[in-house]
């Protein structure tokens, strides 16, 4: 990849301009903001672009001249009593020289600073895409926490008023001890469970607002939801678009060609460079006082150095290549593993969501609200209603799971691709409603 200085801050003008672009807008414009802001913010993607401006300004020097040296030489100057006037009226010159590096030396060099440059800016883009996705993660793992804690809060209202329900059948007689106080450890237990969620979202944020460099927007948080799983590409697709695009791929390609331009540069060390001076003297006495010019031309002998300078930086050069090659083939295989992983996580996690949504919740919520109405005509006991219970916190809980561990998987996807999912060509049912909860709360 060759490029202009310009076309390494045009890019990145870009890429910070559309950076939430691959999220799409509708539900999912929180994400959208986040994302910006992380993007806008963030230390580590900010040295990153600095990288990228000290790589391109670099691309110019690595092509010019070295510069030209100017001299000037009193002659006639007396060792036992110098007079610096004797020179000037006997003899003195001035001169001006310029080092001409063997064709081609130039044109490497600075293919070779573009080269680099071009990769900066992959490398920038490969951190951006993610941080993207890190974020989205990272929100929606937030949004998990917080329906689990909406859940632990219907959940521990039903403890109530179970427990306020053993109580009354205890004083009436109907209801063991053994039932009061094992309604009051189970809303003791929700409690300590509450205490875990609101570590953990305390955690999710503090994330979040490391990867958002201090700028975290916390209404747009509060309003990420977790939308029903999304269809996915088939694997294939994201492999094969993977392989062609991804950023970490096309950096590593990049540093492939970068290392080998070096290698060129290395090669063409050994060949001689050449020198041009011209020289005006001034009143010189050995030529009858008269004024003249003096051309002269040089040649660099590099052979002298071959082995001990040249040979040895064409090894590391060529050490250099081989292991950015090696690198090509190691990114490309960690691509597919973490593509095939991550897909199968996120078709896990829809199947998942739609077993618990279809049946689980449907069938646990009939279980708890047939176990209720046994419970108040007393034929159920505590513990049957207590298993029932939980039984439904787990199934509904164990959906919304499902559903953050889809979209998450979804989100290294995308971070992996740096970009939209391609087209999907089919992928495992959703339930059709709009979440766990559907149907009706817990009681």
């Amino acid at each position: 990849m060759r490029a202009k200085p310009f076309l390494f801050l045009a890019l990145i003008g870009f890429q910070v301009f559309s950076a939430a672009s691959d999220i799409p807008a509708g539900p999912e414009a929180p994400l959208a903001i986040l994302v910006r802001n992380a993007l806008e913010h963030n230390p580590s993607l900010a040295a990153q672009r600095q990288e990228v401006l000290a790589a391109a300004s670099a691309v110019g020097p690595a092509g010019a001249l070295p510069d030209p040296f100017l001299d000037t030489e009193l002659t006639m100057v007396s060792v036992s009593g110098p007079r610096l006037e004797d020179a000037l009226s006997r003899g003195s010159s001035i001169g001006i020289s310029q080092t001409l590096p063997f064709p081609g030396k130039r044109r490497l060099r600075k293919g070779a600073a573009e080269a680099e440059a071009a990769a900066s800016a992959l490398e920038w883009e490969a951190r951006r895409a993610r941080l993207a996705g890190d974020v989205v993660e990272a929100a929606l793992g937030h949004a998990s926490i917080r329906r689990l804690m909406e859940l632990n809060g219907e959940t521990k209202s039903a403890l109530d008023a179970a427990a306020r329900g053993a109580a009354a059948l205890y004083a009436a007689g109907r209801a063991s001890q053994m039932e009061v106080l094992m309604a009051q450890a189970a809303l003791t237990e929700s409690s300590a469970d509450r205490l875990d969620l609101e570590r953990r979202l305390a955690v999710s944020e503090a994330r979040l607002a490391d990867l958002s460099g201090g700028a975290l927007d916390r209404e747009a948080l509060a309003r990420v939801d977790l939308p029903p799983p999304e269809p996915l590409p088939p694997l294939d697709s994201l492999l094969n678009a993977a392989l062609e695009g991804a950023p970490e791929v096309r950096l590593a390609r990049s540093r492939l060609e970068s290392r080998s331009l070096q290698l060129a540069v290395a090669e063409a060390e050994v060949k001689p460079d050449f020198s041009l001076s011209l020289r005006y003297r001034f009143n010189d006495p050995t030529m009858g006082g008269s004024d003249f010019l003096t051309l002269m031309a040089g040649v660099s002998l590099p052979f002298f150095h071959k082995r001990d300078r040249y040979a040895p930086l064409r090894q590391e050069a060529l050490a250099r290549r081989e292991e950015a090659r090696l690198q090509v083939e190691a990114e490309e295989n960690r691509l597919r593993y973490e593509i095939a992983e991550a897909w199968h996580g996120a078709q896990r996690g829809a199947s998942a969501a739609a077993l618990a949504e279809g049946e689980l919740v449907i069938q646990a919520r009939q279980a708890y609200e047939s176990a209720v109405a046994g419970y108040a005509a007393g034929q159920v006991d505590f513990p049957t209603l207590q298993r029932a219970l939980s039984s439904l916190h787990a199934a509904r809980a164990f959906a919304w799971t499902a559903r953050a561990d889809h979209h998450a998987a979804a989100a290294r996807l995308r971070s992996i691709l740096g970009r939209t999912l391609p087209e999907a060509g089919g992928g495992p049912p959703s339930a059709a409603q709009s979440g766990p909860s559907a149907g009706g709360r817990t009681p």
